[in-house]
């Protein structure tokens, strides 16, 4: 979960003023402006290119929002490659079951009755789990089709793996990762299959193997597939960084004095930067 204790002190969110097209992009899509049928947003980007930044504030934003009166963010999942507990699936489905029960309280009742009808359920595959704890605790809701629909943020899906690879080879840790991200995938498509109140945003490194899967023609048609290096203008977005922190820098060193500094250098960096780009 995003708030959970292990991710505290939480990784750092979006600078200010910086993002702000792919983060448009996808509070646009939970207004319906993306076609209803893609209820799915995958946000892809190398290593280190700000993922998790852009899900945390996602998720800061949706929850501070005035104009609703319910939580609009119905579950997180944040994968962490180097954490025993977020590196595996095995606990994906019962994540996203319990936040369930608080972010939309008429599930809590039928959830928690699941679990005690069928304790047992908690050691089965994950795919069971999906229908006895997500899917068969929807359907009997009234007025489901009029139920508002809830963010599922999955964020670091290439960072879910097996907690046992150190005693694998190494090929066969790579088909395991491969084989385990892809069923994690699945699992977010049968959930959209069942027409369930809610929309999902997954943020990864664009791996072949995800790529190639969401590309696949059961996913391509409910999702919207969003590059993070290309959605923006990342240049603006690291002159807006830099000039922040450099202003920081000058109110310390001469407070109160408010002219710019170091004046138009950045603006030269940024032009030399652009015309060399086109030059190699």
């Amino acid at each position: 979960m995003h708030d959970s204790e292990e991710r505290y002190p939480p990784p750092s969110l979006c600078h200010e003023g910086t993002r702000n097209i792919v983060i448009c992009r996808i509070e646009g899509s939970y207004r319906n402006e993306i076609p209803p049928e893609k209820k799915i947003i995958w946000v892809h980007a190398p290593a280190d290119y700000g993922n998790t930044a852009v899900a945390g504030t996602v998720s800061k934003k949706m929850e501070s929002r005035t104009d609703l009166d319910f939580n609009p963010i119905g579950a997180t999942c944040f994968f962490w490659r180097t954490s025993d507990e977020r590196n595996s699936p095995r606990h994906f489905i019962i994540t996203l079951a319990y936040q369930f029960t608080i972010s939309i309280p008429e599930l809590a009742p039928r959830i928690e009755a699941a679990v005690r009808r069928n304790p047992m359920a908690l050691n089965k595959a994950l795919e069971v789990q999906l229908v006895k704890f997500i899917v068969e605790p929807f359907k009997p809701l009234r007025e489901l089709d009029n139920m508002p629909h809830r963010l599922v943020i999955i964020d670091g899906l290439d960072e879910c793996i097996n907690s046992d690879r150190h005693s694998r080879v190494e090929k066969q840790y790579a088909e395991d990762q491969e084989r385990v991200q892809v069923r994690v995938l699945e699992l977010i498509r049968i959930l959209h299959s069942h027409n369930l109140p809610l929309c999902f945003l997954i943020l990864s490194r664009p791996e072949p193997w995800i790529k190639r899967h969401i590309e696949s023609k059961s996913f391509q048609s409910i999702t919207e597939t969003l590059d993070l290096y290309q959605v923006g203008d990342y240049l603006s977005d690291v002159e807006q960084f830099v000039r922040d922190k450099l202003a920081c820098i000058a109110e310390s060193l001469n407070p109160g004095d408010h002219e710019e500094w170091p004046g138009g250098v950045i603006q030269e960096m940024n032009t030399r930067h652009k015309y060399f780009g086109m030059h190699t």
